[in-house]
């Protein structure tokens, strides 16, 4: 018989949501959802389908600690500057935790918290759900292995449209720190965030680990009036073993999205990605494609985490999974954000999505050749 495990929700709005629909469809009896901890749950036909299956509602982590009961794995899917408080909290408490991305941005922080997982002998766990995908589980390995020989540079490029919507839906959007914790917010530490991680990720010596980050450089722009942070970056992150990594984000674009689209370099093949599949080209013109699980999807990482509680072993993605991407954020806070001249778009919908005139064209170039992007319309650097 499987094991128990209780299960406890931070967060219930948002992304929050989402977990909120996959628990409930849970039918496996051995899984409980136990409770959920929102102050900003209002909506009264929610929080009644949820009491009525059982599943209790507190406002206060505070009052649910009251309750005494034992929880097994948190999951913390509440906004970003509130992730520390909850992450410690639960490890304090003795529960397992799977936390949204991104974790913290704050180095002694993030110091404390694997701190207290190895103390508290428990795993913290990172939404970084490509991570857990079984097909970068499998490249990983092969890379690790020296199938392809060595690592020689890699490149991935991700733009989405982001407009007032996007930028008015909470508090923190676009912000650099909320209530006084870093939050950073911006297409490289947040929405597009993945494709970077995944990168640093399979360059990792282990199966929990990334590569480490020896320097960073590149151009970051803000077409959005009035934004803190930035809507569009080209990176380029020397790794600790001496591969650059390229990286392309903006959410100041007309079309919905533009990939996303990876390719990396070895000595004996080259991997691209196309948005759906990884499949290697080797040099004597032979090709693997690398599958996911026909049932994978974006809440793996959440059955992942339920397995690794019962079995008393560690997700694939942890605090140590995404230390690089941490570091990578905090080193861009260096850069000088330069403000471009913007258009207004708007969207059929009517949305106004601020956009650079010829963006996309200037990054997808960029792409092409390994290098940055020659935006000219520059008013002035923040």
């Amino acid at each position: 018989m499987d094991t128990l495990v209780n299960i406890l929700l931070v967060g219930a709005g948002g992304y929050g949501a989402s977990y909120v629909k996959e628990l409930m469809s849970i039918t496996d009896k051995a899984v409980r959802f136990v409770a959920v901890i929102d102050p900003y749950l209002t909506d009264v036909a929610l929080i009644e389908c949820l009491k009525g299956r059982g599943v209790q509602v507190f406002s206060r982590i505070e009052e649910f600690r009251e309750t005494g009961q034992v929880i097994d794995l948190t999951i913390v899917a509440s906004p970003i500057h509130t992730h520390y408080m909850y992450v410690t909290d639960a490890l304090n408490h003795s529960s397992h935790v799977l936390c949204e991305k991104p974790v913290v941005f704050d180095t002694e922080q993030f110091n404390e918290l694997v701190r207290l997982e190895k103390m508290r002998q428990r795993f913290v766990a990172v939404g970084f759900q490509q991570c857990f995908d079984s097909d970068v589980q499998i490249l990983k390995k092969d890379i690790a292995t020296g199938v392809f020989g060595k690592p020689l540079r890699m490149k991935a490029l991700r733009m989405m449209r982001r407009g007032d919507q996007y930028y008015s839906r909470n508090n923190w959007a676009g912000k650099r720190f909320y209530d006084g914790s870093a939050v950073f917010d911006s297409p490289v530490s947040n929405s597009c965030a993945h494709q970077l991680q995944t990168m640093l990720y399979l360059l990792g010596k282990t199966q929990r680990e990334s590569v480490g980050v020896k320097h960073l450089e590149g151009n970051v722009y803000r077409a959005r009036e009035g934004l803190e942070m930035f809507d569009a970056a080209a990176l380029r992150v020397e790794s600790t073993i001496d591969v650059p990594i390229y990286f392309y984000t903006a959410l100041c674009i007309e079309e919905k999205k533009i990939g996303p689209m990876a390719e990396l370099v070895f000595e004996k093949a080259t991997v691209q990605y196309d948005g759906e599949n990884f499949i290697s080209l080797w040099d004597d013109g032979k090709k693997t494609l690398y599958e996911r699980d026909e049932d994978a999807s974006s809440m793996k990482k959440l059955y992942d985490c339920i397995t690794a509680v019962r079995n008393n072993d560690t997700p694939c993605c942890v605090l140590n999974s995404v230390k690089s991407h941490m570091d990578v954020v905090i080193a861009l806070q260096d850069i000088e954000v330069q403000t471009v001249a913007s258009v207004d778009y708007l969207t059929d919908t009517g949305e106004r999505v601020q956009v650079i005139p010829g963006g996309i064209d200037q990054f997808e170039d960029a792409y092409k050749q390994w290098s940055m992007p020659n935006i000219e319309n520059i008013s002035g650097n923040a």
